[in-house]
C-alpha cells in the first residue's frame, strides 16, 4: 500500500480505491433492487479504473516503459489460464450438444462447467497481479486476464447479491 503513495498515479489509485469501498457501503443504503444494481456495478466500473491506476503507478515508480511480449512465466500461466477459463465457460454455454435423433450428450453439468471456468477466470487474475506488482511484469498483455476475472467476481457476487 506504501508503494502506492509514491506515485501520482499510484495516489489517484488509494483515492478511486477509497471510492470503491464508499460505493460498497453506499449500495447497502439504497433501498430498491434496481437503483443498487447500477451503484454495485458503477462500484465494480470504478474498481476497474482503480486497479489500472495502481498498475500505472507501479510501472511509473519503477520507471520501465509499457511491452507487448511477456517476460515472466507468472504472465504467460495468467494468459493461458485466462485462455482456458474463456474456453471452458464457453463450453458451458455449448452443452448439452444434441444430437440429430434428439439424444443430449454432456461431459459434465453446464453449471459445473460454468464454476471451472470461473475459477479459472479468477485464478488467472490472480497470478496476473502476481506477476505485475511481485514480479514486475511491464506487459500490457498481463492486465488482459484482469477484465474476465472481475467479470466473474462481478458475475458471482451479482448473483448471490441479487438473486433473481
Amino acid at each position: 500500500m506504501s508503494t502506492l503513495a509514491h506515485s501520482k498515479l499510484g495516489l489517484a489509485a488509494l483515492y478511486v480505491a477509497a471510492l470503491v469501498a464508499a460505493l460498497f457501503v453506499a449500495m447497502f443504503f439504497v433501498p430498491s433492487a434496481e437503483p443498487r444494481a447500477w451503484v454495485f456495478t458503477g462500484a465494480f466500473l470504478v474498481g476497474l479504473v482503480a486497479l489500472v491506476l495502481a498498475a500505472g503507478g507501479s510501472l511509473e515508480r519503477r520507471g520501465e516503459p509499457m511491452t507487448l511480449r511477456p517476460k515472466t512465466a507468472f504472465a504467460w500461466w495468467s494468459l493461458g489460464l485466462m485462455a482456458v477459463g474463456i474456453a471452458v465457460f464457453q463450453l458451458a454455454v455449448m452443452t448439452p450438444f444434441r444430437f440429430d435423433d434428439g439424444t443430449e450428450f454432456s461431459l459434465l453439468p453446464p453449471p459445473v462447467l460454468a464454476g471451472i471456468g470461473f475459477l479459472l477466470m479468477v485464478g488467472a487474475g490472480v497470478v496476473a497481479l502476481l506477476a505485475w506488482f511481485r514480479r514486475n511484469e511491464t506487459s500490457w498483455l498481463v492486465l488482459l486476464p484482469l477484465l474476465p476475472a472481475l467479470f466473474s467476481v462481478y458475475f458471482v457476487i451479482g448473483e448471490f447479491a441479487f438473486p433473481h
